[in-house]
């Protein structure tokens, strides 16, 4: 097989578009409500205009779409045999070229909220983790690609270890230096900013 894709799957439509959106909306849209309604307590009706209501619903909408939109877009991943290809809109290349090392697995990052989790979600957790690839890039970029969620995901991640066999590292064994970068930086499914990473993975 060529090529392997990913996308989102039905629910997750169904979580992020129907019922996230107008969630999102309310949400990102109370902070300037709070403002905008502390900013008229002083007029002689002491609240707000209708105006200045559907300027702040708008600000939530506007980025309510922005995140659902990343979020979606987090989830279209293609492989070729070339390259990694990240995103349906704004779409990134990723040259199979430019990997340095792939590390099968991942520790857990969440650190002692884990702990608060019901013991069906720590299992969740953890076989996500188990079946993540952790990609180091030769310019120090890395990408936290957790799939196993995804309909082809797992498929995905398999057909990426198999086919550049010599950079595969299994079994790491992290070390509380790289727990802490990958805390501060790796966001599952995103390309992370160039890292310096002297002395590690």
């Amino acid at each position: 097989m060529e090529e392997v894709a990913t996308e989102p799957t039905r629910s997750d439509w169904i979580f992020l578009a129907i019922i996230g959106f107008p969630m999102f909306t309310c949400i990102a849209a109370m902070i300037p409500m709070l403002c905008v309604g502390y900013f008229y307590l002083g007029s002689p009706t002491a609240d707000a205009p209708v105006s200045a209501k559907i300027t702040c619903l708008v600000i939530g909408a506007i980025l309510s779409f922005w995140f659902v939109r990343r979020e979606l877009n987090r989830k279209y991943w293609l492989l070729t045999w070339t390259e990694l290809i990240y995103g349906r809109w704004n779409a990134k290349s990723l040259p199979l070229s430019s990997i340095k090392k792939i590390i099968v697995g991942m520790p857990s990052l969440l650190g002692n909220a884990e702990k608060l989790a019901s013991s069906r979600v720590r299992e969740l957790a953890s076989n996500a983790n188990t079946n993540a690839l952790l990609i180091i890039f030769e310019d120090g970029r890395l990408l936290l690609l957790k799939l196993s969620f995804l309909d082809n995901g797992p498929f995905l991640t398999a057909e990426l270890v198999k086919r550049l066999p010599a950079r595969v590292v299994w079994n790491h064994q992290y070390t509380d230096k790289e727990i802490k970068l990958l805390r501060r930086v790796a966001d599952p499914n995103a390309i992370s900013a160039k890292q310096s990473l002297q002395g590690m993975f």
